[in-house]
């Protein structure tokens, strides 16, 4: 059903998201300063859930989704030091040369403090370890800091999809 039926039918269009890509230098050292933690499907749920502010009943499916991840994967996290519980986390999955970045996320107290910016530099530069060589990511149109972020890092814009949905 083309979007001009649906539109005259009163769905609304929710959380316009654009997907960018990025090539991966041909070598890509990892960021100095905050190493990056590679958490146990149990710490990575727990970490994000807790720096999303997710409600607790979804982690099943966030840990089923994961569990059926059969590509190398690096469930990531950053903390202020060693000792500290992570104030960012995010995930990348490999997939021959491409590598995803998903659900990446710093705590609202530790933003604007280059967290974000050290966990994708991280995660790009295990994909590309990993033998990825492009990269790829999802962002919520309105994320405006993200999308600054992300156009930092070399990140364009390829398209874009929402979903429709019924009034109530």
């Amino acid at each position: 059903m083309p979007c001009s039926v649906l539109q005259a039918r009163g769905y609304e269009a929710v959380e316009p998201t654009d997907v960018l890509t990025a090539p991966l230098p041909g070598r890509m050292p990892a960021p100095s300063g905050s190493a990056i933690r590679d958490l146990s499907l149990d710490e990575w749920v727990e970490s994000h859930m807790t720096i999303s502010g997710r409600p607790p009943q979804s982690a099943p499916h966030l840990r089923g989704i994961l569990e059926g991840c059969s590509q190398p994967r690096l469930l990531g996290a950053l903390a202020p030091d060693e000792a500290a519980e992570p104030v960012a986390c995010g995930l990348a999955v490999v997939d021959e040369d491409l590598v995803g970045l998903f659900d990446l996320m710093t705590a609202k107290p530790h933003r604007r403090r280059g967290y974000g910016a050290a966990l994708a530099s991280s995660l790009l530069a295990w994909g590309h370890a990993q033998g990825a060589r492009h990269a790829y990511l999802q962002v919520v149109r309105t994320n405006l800091q993200a999308r600054a972020l992300y156009h930092k890092l070399g990140f364009t814009d390829v398209y874009s999809y929402w979903y429709r949905v019924r009034p109530t």
